[in-house]
């Protein structure tokens, strides 16, 4: 039997075994990236808290990607310290 999930056609199992073959066929781990590969990809900033409004670019601000990138899951780094400006990175970080 076929069922429809979003865009895709998705097969449901019939037995145990058929489930776990869809399972595993479709179900792994997430990908891993660091915090600005996953601000560049899902990031939206909103008229609230930012003067440009859209998509997060660590590019439009070059000097934060090594500080989000040290908050990363796979990095070594055990402390991140930040002296910053009065107005720069307030929220960001």
């Amino acid at each position: 039997m076929n069922a429809f999930v979003g865009e895709r056609t998705v097969m449901i199992p019939d037995s145990r075994s058929d489930l776990f073959g869809v399972l595993g066929q479709n179900i792994g781990p997430r990908p891993v990236h660091t915090v600005s590969q996953w601000a560049d990809q899902n990031r939206i900033l909103s008229s609230k808290g930012s003067g440009e409004v859209g998509r997060w670019q660590t590019d439009r601000t070059p000097y934060l990607r090594e500080i989000m990138d040290c908050l990363s899951i796979r990095s070594p780094v055990q402390r991140v310290v930040v002296r910053r400006v009065k107005r720069v990175l307030h929220v960001t970080v």
